[in-house]
């Protein structure tokens, strides 16, 4: 089970925060609490949680660990996709003055400077999926990370090409089913679930 975080500052603002660590807002809060009680509502068995070590992350998944009585675990190969000096620039910025998503297009090796490329994220974080996967096989885990970094990983494992991605952007707190069959073939059973977040 794939969980984007709660909202931050940053994604009301649409500015780029990958390596940033940034707070939940109070929505994001909220939301991250309707989110733990919706996996304690769904009655499932997890048996580990992981995380992204960001705050935004390790905040959502405590949220869920709080319901299943688990721990979070931090893995630094889930963070969301570094973007260097660009850290902290609008999306608009990036696009028109940066050329960003022109060049990523262009070459899935682009790196900004200090950032990183398409290509490496989709390296660490396909391979800290598949160790997760390996030590946990027959299991239900959840994984707790970030827009970007979740869609460049779904794109490569159910596309083959880690780009484009932005059609599997998850929303705040949106919950992604995928199984893993004994040769690490991969389907995705659900996509983006936000029903938590809808008024009861």
């Amino acid at each position: 089970m794939l969980v984007r975080h709660g909202e931050i500052q940053a994604n009301v603002e649409r500015l780029w925060h990958g390596t940033t660590d940034s707070d939940l807002t109070v929505t994001g809060a909220q939301q991250v609490k309707h989110l733990g009680l919706h996996f304690s509502d769904i009655n499932v068995t997890i048996s580990k949680i992981y995380s992204s070590p960001l705050m935004r992350t390790v905040k959502t998944a405590q949220a869920i660990g709080q319901h299943q009585n688990l721990e979070v675990i931090p893995i630094a190969g889930l963070i969301e996709f570094g973007v260097g000096e660009w850290e902290g620039l609008s999306y608009e910025t990036i696009a028109s003055e940066h050329r960003f998503f022109d060049l990523i297009a262009e070459d899935q090796n682009f790196q900004p400077v200090g950032g990183e490329s398409v290509n490496q994220v989709a390296d660490r974080i396909t391979k800290a999926f598949f160790s997760l996967v390996e030590q946990h096989r027959g299991e239900r885990i959840v994984m707790v990370g970030h827009g970007a970094a979740f869609a460049i990983l779904m794109a490569g494992l159910l596309e083959g090409s880690p780009f484009p991605f932005f059609h599997h952007h998850m929303s705040n707190t949106g919950v992604s089913v995928l199984e893993v069959a004994e040769d690490n073939s991969v389907q995705r059973r659900s996509f983006d679930a936000t029903e938590h977040l809808q008024p009861n």
